[in-house]
């Protein structure tokens, strides 16, 4: 969920960064959920070419409600996941990201 990468000072470059997909990709996502009311653009003092991305209050709510579901339906998929096979593919997901954060950057970016 791309409204649950919204942090502090983050900016749409971040998102790219973190998920692995275009910056037209991230800037349509995010368009949604600011149009949805759950998050809002600020200016980047530092950076007139950006903004930052901020939650809303009901953003933050939406993010609360849904915690605990998606905890649970991710626990419960996994449940068919012997322990060592959960272990395995918590590795291969961690070497994932790490493949991933130390890409090389496209110009874009």
């Amino acid at each position: 969920m791309v409204i649950d990468l919204v942090r502090e000072n983050c900016r749409v470059l971040d998102i790219v960064r973190e998920v692995a997909i275009s910056v037209g990709a991230a800037s349509k996502a995010v368009d949604r959920v600011e149009a949805a009311g759950w998050c809002r653009r600020t200016a980047n003092p530092h950076d007139r070419r950006s903004s930052y991305l901020e939650l809303t209050a009901a953003g933050r709510r939406l993010l609360d409600a849904a915690r605990p579901t998606f905890a649970a339906e991710t626990a419960e998929r996994l449940s068919v996941l012997s322990a060592k096979d959960r272990a395995t593919a918590g590795r291969a997901l961690a070497t994932l990201r790490r493949v991933l954060e130390n890409r090389q950057r496209t110009p874009e970016e």
